[in-house]
């Protein structure tokens, strides 16, 4: 015989649900993932005014039960309020690292250690765990755990004051979001363009693909950018030539909302004309303030050294590509 719950979720009314069977529910909705609901949940900062322990913030997330007998089984939780965790002081000896967590210890489940005290989700600190150690389940003594980890803080000898610079986030968002776009221009009769800029601030390179290709709707749960920038096919006249590239979002000149990280092109000095690839790839924070906007998007380039017959151009066998994939992570 088959001995299913009895009772499916959700059926009724008047009949009354198994917990498990609701746990299970939740372990099927979140595919079986834990972690904290948003990017901002339950984040462990320092008190406004530095002290003996830190606040958790608001927030919600999910925990896989791993109690024996429950597998398959998902819990949600919720702090609706920021609150305090005190942390000991340090003595004269060493430091010490110290580990917040979330727990949930429900004393129904059959064999569980915990007592009923009425409060079954709890904020709780786990001295001495390794040094790097991300989860719960990889402190000695906490394997079976039903719970996530929020942060580690790594307290100096001596210490009683907890400071941002002590704690390390180790929040994940259960179900992160990713998107991606792209972005693409290939360059047509008038829009040829000649890499000339030489000043440190370089140049918008090719101009036309700005207009052509429309704005980066960036969403408003992104926190994380992978950017990819390929110019294709530049045609690279006989000589030797090299410099940076870049791209900016949101705006030109020496200070953009966001930039990544400058790349080089160098042509092969040959004697006769080649066609390259010049590519660059970059991983980016995006600003608070830039979630939930349309942004432009600008190549850059600068010629750090050439004569003018060897500059690079973009012509009508040309094309640019931009691909940027967002990502929804814990800030």
């Amino acid at each position: 015989m088959v001995n299913f719950d009895p009772v499916p979720w959700a059926t009724g009314p008047g009949v009354e649900n198994s917990e498990s069977v609701v746990r299970a529910g939740a372990y099927t909705y979140m595919q079986g993932a834990e972690g904290v609901t948003q990017v901002d949940d339950l984040k462990v900062v320092p008190f406004a005014v530095p002290g003996t322990g830190v606040n958790v913030n608001p927030g919600a997330g999910s925990a896989v039960n791993r109690h024996p007998g429950y597998g398959g089984e998902l819990y949600t939780f919720r702090n609706p309020v920021a609150g305090p965790v005190d942390i000991a002081a340090t003595g004269s000896g060493s430091g010490r690292v110290e580990m917040i967590a979330v727990r949930v210890e429900d004393p129904f489940l059959q064999g569980s250690p915990y007592t009923n005290d009425g409060v079954y989700v709890k904020a709780i600190v786990v001295s001495n765990v390794p040094a790097n150690a991300t989860r719960l389940q990889e402190v000695p003594g906490h394997e079976g755990d039903t719970g996530i980890a929020l942060a580690r803080i790594n307290i100096p000898a001596s210490t009683g004051t907890i400071t941002g610079a002590m704690i390390t986030d180790l929040r994940k968002v259960a179900i992160p979001r990713q998107h991606t776009q792209r972005l693409f221009y290939s360059i047509v009769t008038g829009d040829t363009e000649t890499l000339t800029a030489t000043g440190a601030n370089g140049e918008v390179w090719p101009n036309a693909s700005t207009n052509a290709w429309g704005n980066l709707n960036i969403p408003e749960w992104a926190t994380v950018a992978d950017i990819e920038v390929q110019w294709n096919s530049v045609f690279v006249p006989p000589g030797s030539a090299w410099g940076p590239m870049w791209l900016q979002i949101g705006g030109v000149g020496a200070n953009p909302p966001l930039r990544t990280q400058s790349s080089r092109w160098d042509s092969p000095n040959s004697g006769g004309n080649t066609r390259m690839v010049f590519a660059l790839a970059d991983r980016r924070s995006i600003p608070a303030e830039l979630r939930g906007t349309s942004q432009r998007v600008y190549p850059y380039a600068r010629n750090d050294g050439s004569t003018p017959s060897a500059y690079p151009t973009m012509n009508t066998s040309s094309s640019i590509k931009v691909t940027v994939t967002f990502y929804e992570q814990a800030v």
